[in-house]
């Protein structure tokens, strides 16, 4: 036995043979390990990918609606891509998509991402609109508290409905002054046409084409 092993398995052991296997099969189970890991991120990133674009569809159906609407606005609490992934992982979809799918893909997050841009700055525009609907309304009651004040006689019964009377008219000039702040606050015609034009430029059904059937099969989801 000892024989065995100085004159045959040492010698092989020791061999650039055995050393050339071994690196061999180390790595190729490093190999394996990193394509599994490779391959289930990536069915995790179409997984993603998908529900970002179907996310962003029902929202822009909102958006939609919105448009058309008298006044035409754009919703302040929407937003279309809270994360945005296809420019991160994109890379990794060059053999799963043609020319005219990778555009279409890549044209949507960027019209969405354009889209909550708009929305980004017209929900400034309405809080500007609100700070300053808050700032006339103080001046003028301040206005009116100012006329009260010097109107007063001294007089208890006299001065009590002078206060009813303040109360009034404060009361009567909130509700006409907030009444039609709905129709006449500001919203930037441009942000409006540009929002209009990206919804024009989006496949809104991209999700149930054959691009959402490809992200459907790589995130190993069943209908």
């Amino acid at each position: 036995m000892l024989n065995l092993w100085q004159n045959y398995l040492e010698p092989f052991l020791d061999s650039s043979f055995f050393v050339g296997l071994v690196t061999l099969l180390v790595g190729t189970v490093a190999f394996l390990i990193y394509y599994i890991q490779r391959r289930d991120r990536k069915r995790e990133i179409a997984n993603i990918l998908l529900l970002e674009i179907q996310s962003a569809e029902r929202k822009l159906g909102l958006i939609k609606s919105s448009l058309v609407k008298d006044p035409p606005s754009l919703p302040t609490d929407l937003r279309l891509l809270p994360s945005e992934n296809w420019s991160t992982y994109r890379y990794m979809f060059i053999r799963n998509f043609d020319r005219d799918e990778w555009d279409s893909i890549t044209n949507f997050y960027d019209k969405c991402t354009l889209i909550d841009e708009l929305i980004k700055y017209n929900n400034g525009s309405f809080w500007n609109d609100v700070e300053q609907i808050r700032a006339n309304k103080q001046r003028v009651l301040a206005d009116y508290a100012r006329k009260y004040r010097d109107e007063l006689s001294g007089d208890p019964k006299s001065d009590e409905k002078k206060l009813i009377s303040f109360d009034e008219t404060t009361d009567e000039f909130n509700e006409v002054y907030m009444r039609r702040q709905w129709r006449f606050g500001y919203t930037p015609d441009k942000g409006i046409i540009d929002a209009r034009q990206y919804l024009a430029e989006i496949d809104l059904g991209i999700s149930n084409s054959n691009i959402g059937a490809k992200l459907k099969v790589l995130a190993n989801l069943k209908d």
